[in-house]
């Protein structure tokens, strides 16, 4: 489970590299060619580790409770009944 840190968007790669620092999977010409050389806006996302859940949860139990209606195709929020099981479950 990670959490959110800060985001910022740039089309400035020297901006992007000293905002994510060493927490990067990418060289700098890999940030540089994301932004199109500068003409493109790139999203960046600092999250941390919040927590490991062992055991973990699968993915038919995230269903079954409401916490996920498909696989996840990017980060989300989580609300309603879903949010009150996971709350539960890291309270307990």
């Amino acid at each position: 489970m990670a959490v959110l840190e800060d985001a910022i968007t740039s089309s400035d790669a020297q901006t992007i590299a000293a905002f994510v620092g060493t927490r990067t999977v990418y060289r700098a010409e890999d940030i540089q060619a994301m932004t199109e050389n500068g003409s493109r806006e790139v999203l960046v996302i600092r999250m941390r580790q919040a927590r490991k859940l062992d055991p973990s949860w699968s993915f038919s139990q995230l269903v079954r409770v409401g916490v996920l209606s498909a696989a996840p195709q990017r980060i989300q929020s989580v609300s309603g009944e879903g949010a009150e099981w996971v709350r539960s479950q890291l309270a307990g």
